[in-house]
């Protein structure tokens, strides 16, 4: 059974149940079904959307395959290290998705302990931190490490849209699910 708490609503039809004092009580689902879309939620959206937005410019950056034209940081480093394209070049392209694995074990358990708020500040300072540093790297191997490292990071991308959910009615997240 849900918590119900007291909120200061004067009426929500259809809504809360009415305790042994008189005072409605709501469940928090009740609650946030009625208020529907407010300034929070808006910004709350943009907030989010910023996020992922971040995380994505993160990714164009890199090569995907091997004749991507959204890349342009690989082919620059390929000929600036004289990387091989049969070893190197791949295995740096690879190192986002090798942290990506072991960061999505990480980021949900992580949001869960210390809520998604702390998830999505964590996530992007952890992105932000490697990711930046990545660009000081000397070498290929040093550049390789930090990538892999921005992955782990890059794996807590989902937690922005589990935090925008859980702030809106059943109805609106399929909606909002489009606009993120």
């Amino acid at each position: 059974m849900e918590d119900r708490v007291t909120l200061s609503i004067e009426t929500i039809d259809g809504y809360g149940t009415i305790n042994k004092s008189g005072a409605k009580q709501y469940t928090m689902n009740e609650a946030i079904e009625h208020a529907g879309v407010g300034r929070f939620q808006m910004f709350l959206l943009l907030a989010t959307g910023i996020a992922w937005m971040a995380d994505s410019m993160e990714f164009k950056c890199f090569r995907f395959t091997l004749d991507s034209p959204f890349s342009f940081v690989v082919p620059v480093l390929t000929k600036e290290w004289k990387l091989s394209k049969d070893f190197q070049e791949p295995i740096i392209s690879s190192a986002v998705f090798i942290g990506m694995f072991f960061g999505a074990m990480i980021w949900g358990q992580f949001s869960d302990r210390f809520g998604r708020r702390m998830g999505v500040v964590a996530f992007s300072i952890f992105t932000g931190i490697f990711g930046l540093s990545s660009a000081f790297s000397t070498n290929w191997i040093m550049f390789m490490i930090l990538r892999g490292f921005t992955g782990v990071g890059a794996a807590g991308s989902h937690i922005p849209f589990s935090l925008l959910s859980e702030f809106l009615s059943v109805k609106l997240r399929g909606k909002f699910s489009t606009l993120h």
